[in-house]
């Protein structure tokens, strides 16, 4: 699952090399040198691997058909990057760890609904929106910010019936 937020941000960070990097004050750690800029758009886009679980009550079964979805998904927090949009700062990637401002595991709700249209006995197609919130914060509390991501999609799915 990859999720992208833009940003209007003044600050870079210095990498080993004396290279600036883009950044976010709300990454910083006192271990960090961060300084200030013209203002820059930046992208940021976290990456996870997502394993959720989802139970469906079917309310009409029938040529068309109309379910509803709730459940849970454990979100695994695999990196972070920041990117300036014009290109001026290096790009800044995170990872997992003690040292990341990112918790390694989020879990999310999940609520939906599914649209079905059945093809013959075995197949069908769907159309599948929700939304996803996160019940915990993306960034750790030492950050002293909250990331709490709200997402809406719609999926689509081709489906046997054994």
């Amino acid at each position: 699952m990859n999720q992208s937020i833009g940003y209007n941000s003044n600050v870079t960070t210095v990498d080993v090399s004396n290279q600036p990097k883009a950044f976010l004050t709300d990454l910083a750690a006192e271990s960090v040198n961060i300084s200030t800029t013209i203002p820059y758009t930046l992208n940021s886009v976290n990456e996870f691997f997502s394993i959720p679980l989802q139970a469906g009550y079917l309310v009409v079964d029938r040529k068309f058909g109309f379910q509803l979805n709730a459940g849970m998904a454990a979100d695994f927090f695999i990196k972070n990057t920041l990117a300036d949009e014009r290109g001026t700062f290096s790009d800044y990637s995170q990872g997992p760890g003690s040292s990341s401002s990112y918790r390694s595991v989020n879990w999310a709700g999940l609520f939906g609904t599914e649209l079905n249209y059945k093809l013959n006995k075995h197949y069908k197609v769907s159309m599948v929106p929700g939304v996803r919130y996160s019940f915990t914060s993306v960034l750790k509390q030492s950050t002293g910010s909250t990331l709490k991501p709200f997402v809406w999609d719609i999926g689509f799915r081709f489906g046997y019936t054994f």
